[in-house]
């Protein structure tokens, strides 16, 4: 697995969205994965399409140069007639909190013992490193709301003194 800085937004109903940028631990086997230096991706996800990658330079001193001229330039053609690009109004309530979406954490903590990790979160999937420390736990939860796997590491921490988090970071299926 690797970590990828990834912005996501997803329409939830027809009068919802959630956008969030954060770290994801991304799984080897996903398009992202291979996403390195001044390259940047766009994965979408449709119904009938399945995952659709557009890659290409995003990032990067000449990238950027470019990107930056290019609007220069864009906008010196324009004489008497601009081009204005906003957001539309929408109602209020519009964006769902990020606590509310379903991801699952990957966790690493120290202090805590395997019992007491499943008594919190159920059945999870636990992870080793060579050199792992004898008192080190790393484990991937299982996927539900964020803000109750929230809860339920606060209830470990409680059931648990002395364990300390050492890591948290969101995992994703694409």
């Amino acid at each position: 697995s690797v970590i990828k800085l990834i912005a996501m937004t997803k329409k939830l109903s027809d009068d919802k969205i959630v956008v969030m940028v954060s770290p994801r631990l991304i799984k080897n086997e996903s398009m992202l994965s291979g996403v390195n230096g001044v390259f940047n991706a766009c994965l979408v996800r449709g119904d009938a399409t399945g995952d659709v990658l557009m890659y290409g330079k995003g990032a990067g001193s000449l990238a950027t140069a470019s990107a930056v001229v290019g609007d220069v330039i864009d906008c010196a053609s324009y004489d008497n007639d601009r081009k204005f690009f906003g957001w539309s109004d929408k109602k209020d309530g519009y964006l769902e909190d990020y606590l509310e979406c379903e991801t699952a954490l990957y966790i690493r903590t120290t202090g805590a013992d395997k019992v007491a990790i499943e008594k919190a979160f159920g059945s999870v999937q636990y992870l080793e490193r060579e050199n792992q420390p004898a008192d080190e736990i790393a484990f991937v939860t299982p996927t539900a709301k964020e803000n109750d796997l929230r809860v339920k590491l606060c209830d470990l921490s409680r059931l648990v003194p002395g364990m300390n988090v050492l890591g948290i970071i969101r995992t994703s299926d694409y």
